[in-house]
């Protein structure tokens, strides 16, 4: 026996086609969605991106007004008056790549995605056929780290500003890059080399985001490039 609400998400992930003579089968790519929400542990598919970050004077505006410059004032935590590295929007951006933090390149020059220690992700980006310019780059704290650790009110301070950046720019894939990204966006995932790779749709926020690994770990341990690569090489499946 079924309730009401089981019978709807039946019906949902395309369970009850053949039952009820829906003309839209459960292998039709508009079901994706529901499938990967509903039934995540039995889907390997990701829902491929039929859209775009958004650009243009309004959304780049909103992020100089909303983010970057309240950014560089921000006091709510010890990070008050270090830099703030500027997020890297691409002009064909289509996804969207959150760290836990800024790195030493990135802090040195002053923005997103620059300096020799994020040559691991650009090699992935490169790799999987994809270009910087298809990607927007942030992080969920807005500064390098003071300590090993990012404190709670370092990430409770700056995860309002990363909320804002994904409801102006709307992006339909999001990667994950770090373990505290991943419990602030995805809480039902466990971070770890068992979840690297996994793909969870967010019918909040209409994306599919990508559970990845801190690229800071492959200067430990360099196989680890080639499964951000593989990562990438997903991404890119999802958008072509």
């Amino acid at each position: 026996m079924f309730n009401k609400r089981h019978k709807a998400n039946l019906r949902d992930v395309g369970a009850l086609t053949l039952l009820e003579g829906d003309a839209v089968g459960p292998l039709d790519t508009s079901r994706l969605p529901k499938q990967l929400e509903l039934m995540p542990g039995l889907m390997i598919s990701v829902v491929k991106s039929d859209r775009t970050i958004e650009q243009g004077k309004k959304a780049t505006g909103r992020l100089i007004a909303e983010v970057i410059k309240p950014c560089e004032v921000c006091d709510k935590c010890d990070l008050a008056g270090v830099i703030h590295p500027i997020p890297r929007l691409g002009g064909k951006a289509s996804f969207m790549v959150i760290t836990d933090c800024p790195n030493f390149s990135e802090e040195n020059d002053n923005k997103m995605l620059s300096g020799k220690a994020s040559n691991y992700v650009r090699e992935a980006i490169t790799k999987a056929g994809l270009t910087v310019g298809q990607g927007y780059f942030t992080s969920l704290v807005k500064a390098k780290k003071l300590e090993t650790l990012l404190s709670n009110e370092q990430i409770n301070g700056c995860k309002p500003f990363l909320d804002l950046e994904i409801d102006i720019l709307k992006p339909p894939i999001i990667i994950m890059l770090g373990n505290s990204v991943i419990r602030e966006l995805a809480p039902s995932i466990k971070p770890g080399a068992d979840s690297v790779g996994k793909v969870i749709y967010d019918p909040e926020r209409e994306c599919s985001m990508f559970v990845g690994f801190n690229p800071a770990a492959i200067t430990f341990d360099t196989s680890k490039q080639d499964i951000l690569n593989d990562l990438f090489a997903q991404v890119s499946e999802a958008i072509s």
